[in-house]
């Protein structure tokens, strides 16, 4: 770890995260010691990874996102308990209609967020796609039947659309913009698959948040007209705290370059500080500005100019040819687009028998209230899988004969799920009527797919692709897995429908050693990370042209007794 001095830079965004250090205190208040014992149990040893607000912001857009993904699902329930819709195969329609737009939105939102990413900036393209949550949240919440062609359901499913972009978006910038919050590349995939791991708690506070909300009003039509707005309006709440977080660093960013000039000691070094405030700001830099100390200007303008972390492109490049150049491209895709697919095909497919399962387990729920808390019960099951991923992740054992590795852990979990779903699906009948045991083993398998690939597909991209590259490719890895989970949601219901649960699970398991395999040959190992970091450093000081003035002779210089000083040209 680096020493600390004096001409140390630290992120803006430490004055009101934490407290401030990036490495992990212990002389501090009773809360920052629990937080950095925390942080110490998941094995961050270096780095406080909330000192930058690239990762807080990262996280509360992925609790948001998860949030407002699977909150349709209530909301269904409740519109048909009290619509008076009697026919199975329209509510059918309503309920596919409203769960595939969001998935189609997310495939589009996955794309246009990882192409805006690289074009326009990481912070730029993520203040879009949180814009459009909270538009779409708002929007949701306030929908009703416009027409007796145009239903409340097809409302619905058009800002679940738009909700849907707004949602895919955040995949390849949240990781992206962790990943690249860090030079600790031993702690990056780490860091990562912390951010990942809010959708867990986001997951979570569905369920949650239904039972509290209806068990707490009368079961009455306009008391649960209320609730099940309430549940969507919800959604928008994370991404209005993620725009006051930027609209706040933002302005102490300003004020605090504007003290850095104020505080120059000389007619050259003022001149650049400026120039590299006019710069950051008509640039639209709301990102962790690495603000030091004033006592030595012309290292604060060089740390300014040098944080720009692949938010631009270079003029000289093209997003197109920076795609072409990446090193081994094919097999890259394979490991993170093709596993993404595969994971999301047995993920969001067997969510279909979750209800399923909780009929089984706890018999049939009565109320919307039940339903919502057996489902709480089955996700407090899951979420310990992404901490144990964290904790794991990075992990250095020497009596571990393979690194712990994304690649590695993705390998453990696809090998798991596929045990599982093999032993569910080979004794499915004996099973079904031991409840404690069939909700614990299918439990597992969203514990083991938390733990590993639905951890590490999130992960591989953003430390596996070059910088200029990363955003774009990322989005398209996660728009793959989307084409899984609308595939996987389509399918798996006729099939379970025309050759039984049984063998729709043992199909699961096929399809979790197909990916286990596909992981083994072409997830790139860590070797192939730290390159990229490399190249990621190289192409960041290609682009930055900066011409430097002796303001002493040369023989002063090499007795150290001068410093440059520096303009941007």
């Amino acid at each position: 770890m680096e020493e600390q001095n004096n001409n140390t830079t630290r992120p803006l965004a430490s004055s009101f995260v934490g407290d401030g250090e990036e490495e992990l205190s212990t002389n501090a208040p009773s809360s920052s010691r629990c937080c950095s014992f925390i942080l110490r149990s998941l094995g961050f040893t270096c780095s406080n990874p909330f000192s930058s607000f690239d990762v807080v912001i990262a996280m509360i857009s992925n609790f948001g996102t998860s949030y407002n993904v699977v909150n349709i699902g209530f909301v269904l329930q409740i519109l048909h308990e009290y619509d008076g819709t009697e026919d199975s195969s329209e509510k059918d329609r309503q309920d596919a209609w409203c769960a595939s737009s969001i998935l189609a939105g997310m495939m589009v939102g996955q794309l246009l967020g990882g192409a805006l990413g690289d074009c326009l900036g990481r912070h730029r393209a993520m203040v879009f796609t949180i814009l459009l949550q909270i538009i779409a949240s708002i929007g949701s919440a306030s929908s009703s039947t416009a027409s007796a062609d145009f239903t409340v359901y097809d409302i619905l499913a058009v800002w679940r659309f738009v909700l849907g972009i707004g949602c895919g978006g955040v995949y390849p910038l949240a990781a992206t913009l962790t990943a690249e919050s860090t030079p600790n590349e031993f702690e990056r995939g780490k860091l990562v698959a912390l951010t990942f791991s809010t959708q867990g708690p986001g997951f979570l506070s569905v369920p949650l948040f239904t039972w509290l909300i209806t068990s707490q009003i009368s079961d009455t039509p306009d008391k649960m007209n209320i609730a099940w707005r309430f549940i969507l309006g919800l959604g928008c709440v994370p991404g209005v705290i993620v725009v006051a977080i930027i609209i706040l660093v933002n302005k102490c960013n300003v004020k605090n370059m504007c003290g850095l000039h104020n505080n120059s000691s000389s007619m050259e070094t003022s001149v650049a500080d400026v120039g590299s405030l006019g710069y950051a700001l008509l640039e639209g830099e709301i990102g962790p500005l690495e603000i030091s100390h004033p006592s030595n200007s012309t290292s604060n303008v060089h740390n300014i100019q040098q944080q720009d972390d692949g938010e631009h492109q270079s003029s000289n490049s093209s997003l197109v040819c920076s795609i072409l150049s990446e090193p081994y491209l094919a097999r890259k895709m394979c490991g993170t687009a093709l596993t993404w697919f595969l994971f999301d095909v047995l993920f969001y497919g067997n969510t279909l028998f979750t209800p399923v399962v909780l009929d089984k387990a706890f018999g049939p729920a009565e109320t919307i209230g039940n339903a919502a808390a057996d489902a709480t019960i089955l996700s407090l099951i899951a979420l310990p899988g992404y901490y144990v991923s964290v904790l794991v992740i990075g992990k250095d054992d020497s009596k571990c004969c393979h690194p712990t590795t994304p690649r590695y852990v993705q390998l453990q979990g696809f090998a798991m799920m596929g045990i599982f779903y093999g032993i569910i699906g080979i004794w499915f009948v004996q099973i079904q009527h031991i409840k404690w045991l069939l909700l614990l083993m299918y439990g597992l398998t969203f514990f083991f797919a938390n733990y590993g690939p639905n951890t590490t597909t999130f992960t591989l991209p953003s430390i596996t692709f070059s910088a200029s590259c990363r955003s774009t490719l990322n989005g398209i890895s996660a728009a793959c897995g989307k084409l899984g989970a609308l595939l996987g949601a389509t399918l798996f219901e006729p099939v379970a429908n025309s050759w039984g649960d049984a063998n729709v699970m043992l199909i699961c398991a096929g399809i979790s050693v197909v990916a286990w395999v596909f992981t083994w040959f072409c997830v790139v190992s860590s070797d192939v990370d730290a390159a990229n970091t490399n190249e990621e450093e190289e192409r960041r000081d290609t682009n930055l042209e900066e011409v430097y003035f002796l303001a002493e002779g040369e023989e002063e210089m090499n007795n150290g007794g001068g410093h440059a000083q520096m303009i941007q040209v």
